[in-house]
């Protein structure tokens, strides 16, 4: 695995981290992260052996990706040395809202940019997370960011509009419902049963209504999953 550096240590990054040391995909020497004035960073780092870095320039030297996991809304003020920093690097964004776009004009010299919506089940392994990239990935960058994303469950890979069309929330509950035995025909339910609900029932959950990005969860040729 190549080295990965987390520009933030909350929870998210510490689920990343997580699965991809138990995963055995890589291991704490290959991680490393830099966490803003609280003591998160130092928190991770006792935790998972992981080295926790004191500025950019020491996490940044020899890593390969870089992970944006910190507060969105600080991409605008993000340290102007990045750019310069992150030359050559694969750069993966966790920060909701962020588009490819936003992301290129801090990172104007980073090897491809890749945006993701991770959704909450991801920080304990059993979530699904929509991705995108800037530009085609190459073969060994496409394993690198599969592997990444397998930490937090699935993945899929769709249009950048889909992120935000689709809640990663409503393909997640598709997902878990499409897995769920059904009842067979000797298996009558009850006619108050959810099985025997209308489709426009205001029980059934929003979550559950079947997506765009849930149908393309299911497709095995577009969805990269463990």
């Amino acid at each position: 695995m190549p080295k990965i550096a987390f520009i933030g240590a909350g929870n998210m990054a510490s689920a990343i981290v997580n699965g991809l040391l138990n995963q055995q995909v890589a291991t704490p020497s290959d991680l490393a992260c830099l966490g803003g004035p609280d003591d998160t960073a130092r928190l991770l780092s006792a935790r998972t052996g992981i080295r926790v870095c004191a500025d950019l320039p020491e996490l940044l030297d020899g890593a390969d990706m870089v992970v944006l996991a910190f507060k969105p809304q600080h991409l605008a003020s993000a340290d102007p040395r990045l750019a310069g920093l992150t030359d050559g690097k694969l750069v993966l964004s966790i920060l909701a809202g962020k588009t490819l776009s936003a992301l290129a004009r801090v990172f104007p010299r980073a090897r491809n940019l890749i945006r993701t919506m991770p959704n909450t089940p991801g920080q304990i392994g059993a979530g699904i997370t929509g991705w995108c990239s800037q530009s085609a990935l190459s073969a060994a960058d496409t394993a690198i960011v599969q592997s990444l994303l397998n930490a937090l469950g699935r993945h899929v890979a769709v249009n950048e509009t889909q992120i935000d069309a689709s809640p990663p929330s409503a393909a997640a509950a598709r997902l878990t419902s499409s897995n769920s035995p059904r009842p067979s025909a000797k298996q009558a339910s009850p006619p108050d049963s959810p099985a025997r609900r209308p489709t426009n029932s205001p029980s059934r959950p929003l979550s559950a209504r079947p997506s765009s990005w849930s149908r393309l969860a299911r497709n095995p040729k577009i969805c990269a999953t463990r």
